[in-house]
């Protein structure tokens, strides 16, 4: 899979998203209800702009998801302590909150339970190559212990910018005391910044075949932190599977067991790279094709 760099993010290349994104309504960011503003016409001779950097570019990609880029600073500002395996904790205040935003509905069905989860710390790896490592289709399918995992569309891919999708199921999956399918489509959006640090969006994404999830979003900041990286990520689920009340606690039980896994698993495979023995970072797969709607 290729990599983007991260020190260098050209402006012909940032200028071409921007472009795209602006152009494009169907742009995570941009179908999202606090969508920037359009960009006011320059003059002929103006100057190009430089491409976004720090706050800028996190206020741009993390635009229209305030919720979960609060939940990223409060989860940066109490990561696990230095040596400490990473933790998923529960993200309880952020569930309320999209539950009450949305109003128990979301584009793809109804919500009736929703699960948000956070992690911060330290992982081995520089902040490019852990997302590399994020974003490997083969990785998150051994990590999630999923069905399939993998790339179906790729709509930009330029030094230091990129936005894919993918396909994934979880077929059987237990939830509580019941086994159900999950399967859905989603994009993920790549910005690596001058300075190494690396954002990460997600984003749920339409296809007929979806199954289970109707909300899937999140984001991560990867940091350079000496040669490893501090990592913290969120991720919001919503599902239209209907659980009774006296259930919940199983099925949220059986969610949070999947994201400490797939945690443990990624970090894992982290110092297997650092070392140089991970047999997955060798080979370099073609794209698979997947749901006719999700290419």
């Amino acid at each position: 899979m290729p990599r983007a760099r991260p020190s260098v993010a050209p402006l012909a290349g940032v200028a071409l998203l921007l472009s795209a994104c602006h152009a494009r309504p169907d742009h995570p960011v941009l179908s999202t209800a606090l969508a920037p503003s359009p960009p006011v016409e320059a003059a002929a001779d103006a100057p190009e702009p430089p491409p976004p950097s720090g706050a800028a570019a996190r206020a741009a990609l993390f635009a229209g998801m305030p919720e979960i880029d609060a939940a990223l600073r409060a989860l940066a500002a109490r990561p696990s302590p230095p040596g400490a395996p990473p933790r998923i904790v529960e993200l309880p205040a952020l569930e309320r909150e999209v539950l009450r935003t949305r109003g128990g509905a979301a584009a793809l069905g109804p919500i009736r339970l929703v699960t948000a989860f956070g992690s911060s710390g330290r992982a081995p790896l520089p902040p490019s190559r852990m997302a590399d490592l994020a974003l490997d289709p083969e990785a998150e399918r051994f990590a999630l212990a999923a069905d399939a995992v993998r790339e179906i569309g790729r709509e930009i891919d330029l030094p230091g910018v990129s936005r894919r999708r993918f396909w994934t199921e979880m077929r059987q999956r237990a939830y509580g005391p019941f086994r159900t399918d999950f399967r859905f489509a989603s994009t993920a959006e790549r910005w690596d910044l001058p300075d190494g640090t690396v954002l990460l969006r997600q984003d749920s994404w339409p296809v007929r075949e979806r199954r289970g999830v109707t909300l899937y979003r999140g984001g991560a900041v990867l940091e350079p932190d000496g040669a490893g990286s501090r990592v913290t990520e969120v991720t919001v689920v919503g599902v239209d599977v209907a659980v009774p009340f006296f259930l919940v606690g199983a099925a949220r039980r059986d969610s949070l067991g999947v994201s400490q896994n797939r945690l443990i698993a990624l970090w894992t495979r982290a110092q297997w790279r650092l070392e140089g023995r991970d047999p997955l970072e060798a080979r370099r797969p073609l794209p698979r094709a997947g749901p006719a709607d999700g290419r």
